[in-house]
């Protein structure tokens, strides 16, 4: 379960398929666009990044808008 509140920072790991429910996670926060204080970062992993990254256009316009604090 996710907190209630944004108040701490957030370490989000996943590989490859597991990354499904943070992305609702990080979808829900940029539709509901709450104050972001605390870092959220993101680490997912791939086996070929140019086959495979298939969210890195929304993860990159997570971190324009300061949802995601940055991803690996």
């Amino acid at each position: 379960h996710f907190p209630p509140t944004l108040s701490n920072p957030m370490i989000l790991i996943c590989a490859g398929t597991g990354i499904a429910p943070f992305r609702s996670f990080l979808q829900e926060l940029q539709l509901t666009k709450p104050k972001i204080e605390q870092e959220i970062i993101l680490f997912f992993g791939c086996r070929d990044p140019k086959k495979d990254w298939l969210f890195k256009d929304e993860m990159d316009e997570w971190v324009k808008e300061k949802i995601l604090s940055e991803y690996f």
